[in-house]
């Protein structure tokens, strides 16, 4: 077959480079063919562009991201004046040679590797930083249980200690009459997601290593550095940006002049999985924003059944390959962890029912969800928070019975999805079980549900929410496939067990050197 040679650059300017004005009206994705013209035929050039422009936040399979490149020049070619258009249409035909994506791919795999140890530098520069802070190998001093009581008791202390030096509220009395004014230097907390009182945070810490918007207490080190990385990412929407086509969709439907246009929204090429479900969610927004009464917060389920559930429905069914239960349903699996505490009597067991209950076929990753309805409604809220964290625990419990002779650094790899809705906020939390014995939950992402026109900006922390979900599905499955073959000796075990790590009497010896090394 003969080869296309590269293309002229007839009338367009070499040193050309796609403005956002271009790639806005062009609804391109960002961050793609940012150099000059003259450099879009390399595929080394096109490599070392796209590291340079994303340095934190990069995809690790180069062929989507080669491809993203030539749908950019595509999507250019209609819409560039005529005398250009054979240019981008000729270009296009060059890079998707088989010897050009071979040589693109090539570099992509060796800048890759150079990328990913750079970031991971400056990751375990940063986490050192703040593990520095708050603990040194010096504070283990000796080989007791009191040693880990000492530590969490210094990490208490001084978080009130901080705490105390910041004056919350002022308070003036005039006329019989009490003022309750909230000071320069107070700390406003998030209203519509997680919280857990202090005598109940009290009664969990042992246990529990919990890092929500609303904890006020300094977790550990490890949860405050995902916490932190977490709320970057989420500000920044770096899962959705992942995504090939999705910031561009919003741009050109939901953020457009062309807002409720459902034939342009059809109109879009569903490049991925993940534009499909987006079509789905908009298109059902479109719907709730010709609702002419206001939703009613304290009838939680007509907003669960009208905004919620199809949201998570397309999702799973799209996506996550789960199967849903709605309203009021049990977690058989999670019964099961309870059989033996209560001497095997179903009856006595302990289930606490859930609004939405996603599972997977082999019954090795779930999403649960919980719907407290109005904000208002404090003590629902907080009752759901603590039942969120039963749930999760108690699934992370039935897979640890699971896998009880797989890795136990394997295991901690595992990740229990849950989601609360408090009014109209979409909150999505992740339980995992660390080296230091306990349960660790960490608040992810949160978003606002929109549901009028007003709100319609709210679809983009919404999909950055989704997309950071689908993250989590397909790390999970991975992970779990790691998990079976391990339970089964297929692939060696060389560390401890799950069974010898958790499920025995942990010594404390083996957690304190875990945590020193």
């Amino acid at each position: 077959m003969r080869r296309s040679g590269k293309p002229a650059l007839c009338s367009l300017n070499g040193d050309f480079i796609l403005t956002n004005k271009i790639s806005e009206d062009a609804a391109l994705e960002e961050n793609i063919l940012t150099l000059k013209a003259r450099n879009w035929h390399n595929p080394e050039e096109l490599v070392k562009d796209y590291f340079e422009t994303n340095t934190t936040y990069f995809n690790e399979n180069g062929k989507i991201v080669y491809q993203s490149i030539i749908d950019v020049i595509n999507k250019l070619a209609k819409s560039v004046p005529a005398k250009l258009q054979n240019y981008y249409a000729k270009m296009s035909k060059y890079l998707s040679q088989i010897q050009k994506k071979i040589e693109f791919l090539s570099y992509y795999e060796v800048q890759l590797l150079t990328a990913k140890k750079e970031k991971q530098s400056r990751l375990i520069a940063e986490q050192s930083e703040i593990a520095g802070q708050v603990l040194t190998r010096k504070s283990i001093v000796n080989i007791e249980k009191r040693a880990l009581e000492e530590i969490d008791q210094n990490r208490e202390n001084a978080s009130e200690s901080s705490g105390s030096n910041k004056k919350q509220k002022v308070v003036i009395t005039k006329n019989s009459k009490v003022y309750n004014i909230h000071s320069s230097g107070s700390i406003i907390l998030p209203s519509n997601t997680p919280r857990i009182q202090k005598e109940d945070y009290d009664a969990l810490k042992d246990d529990f290593d919990i890092k929500y918007r609303t904890t006020v207490n300094k977790s550990t080190p490890e949860a405050e550095s995902i916490f932190k990385r977490s709320e970057e990412e989420e500000e920044e929407n770096v899962s959705l940006r992942k995504t090939p086509g999705a910031i561009g969709l919003l741009k050109n439907t939901v953020l457009s002049k062309k807002f409720g246009n459902y034939k342009l929204l059809r109109s879009f090429d569903i490049q991925s999985s993940f534009i499909r479900v987006m079509q789905h969610i908009i298109s059902d927004y479109y719907q709730n924003c010709l609702r002419t009464t206001p939703y009613d917060f304290n009838d939680e389920r007509t907003f669960f059944c009208e905004v919620v559930i199809p949201i998570l429905k397309s999702f799973a069914l799209n996506l996550g390959n789960l199967t849903f239960k709605w309203c009021e349903k049990e977690s058989a699996v999670n019964k099961s962890t309870w059989l033996h505490e209560e001497d095997y009597n179903l009856k006595k067991t302990d289930i606490k029912l859930l609004d939405g209950y996603g599972l997977d076929a082999g019954k090795t990753f779930c999403i649960l969800v919980e719907s407290s309805g109005s904000g208002k409604n404090v003590a629902h809220s907080v009752e759901d928070s603590i039942k969120q964290l039963k749930n999760s625990t108690d699934f992370l419990s039935y897979l640890m019975n699971k896998y009880r002779h797989t890795s136990a650094d394997t295991f901690t790899r595992l990740k229990i999805s849950s989601m609360l809705v408090i009014q109209n906020q979409l909150t999505l939390t992740v339980t995992s079980k660390t080296m230091g014995n306990k349960w660790q939950v960490i608040d992810v992402r949160t978003t606002v549900l929109p549901i009028t026109r007003l709100e319609k900006n709210q679809m983009v922390k919404l999909f950055e929410l989704l997309a950071k979900l689908k993250e989590i599905v397909d790390e999970q499955k991975e992970v779990n496939e790691q998990l079976a073959l391990e339970n089964v000796g297929l692939v060696p075990v060389e560390s401890e067990t799950v069974n010898g790590f958790f499920m025995n009497v942990v010594s404390m010896i083996n957690i304190i050197e875990y945590l020193i090394e």
